[in-house]
């Protein structure tokens, strides 16, 4: 990432140790403060990070729970939100609702820019590969449209859903 700071992103926690992996020198310590700095390919040096782990004695832990409990201890937290039954209807009703009323292993999502994206980034599971579109740190509004239709078009066997707000239309 370049770690480029934008109105469209969250920043980073200032507390955050931030490490950088870019294929372009010219992106490193943009925006933030880095400890670690490397040019490269991603997947070269992120494989060559675990085979470095691997072969230290490192403490024994188990990401896929850790994630999984984090994850658990958020969803608690929203799922007011996510079954609300108020009106007008949450969007996060919405993307709670959709995730139980199509197989997500055969469904491409993808969305608009602004809040559409900020409300299913968190919450929408993916549960195969290419099962959501996403996409750099912002685009004009429309952009989901265009990239549904060309999901459906690669893959006529999927259903392409695509979330848009109002300003999209």
């Amino acid at each position: 990432t370049s770690f480029t700071r934008s109105l469209y992103i969250t920043a980073l926690p200032a507390s955050a140790t931030l490490g950088q992996i870019v294929n372009d020198p010219r992106d490193l310590g943009t925006g933030y403060d880095i400890v670690f700095g490397c040019v490269g390919d991603a997947r070269v040096v992120l494989r060559q990070m675990l085979e470095r782990l691997d072969t230290e004695a490192a403490p024994s832990r188990d990401p896929a729970a850790e994630i999984a409990r984090v994850r658990s201890g958020f969803l608690d937290r929203w799922m007011p939100r996510l079954t609300s039954d108020a009106g007008p209807i949450s969007p996060y009703r919405v993307v709670w609702d959709l995730m139980a009323a199509v197989d997500r292993s055969r469904t491409v999502l993808t969305h608009d820019a602004g809040h559409p994206r900020d409300q299913i980034v968190p919450f929408y599971e993916c549960l195969v590969p290419r099962g959501y579109m996403g996409w750099g740190k912002s685009t004009q509004l429309g952009t989901g449209l265009g990239l549904t239709m060309g999901a459906r078009l690669a893959r006529p066997d999927r259903l392409a859903v695509n979330i848009m707000g109002d300003a999209a239309f």
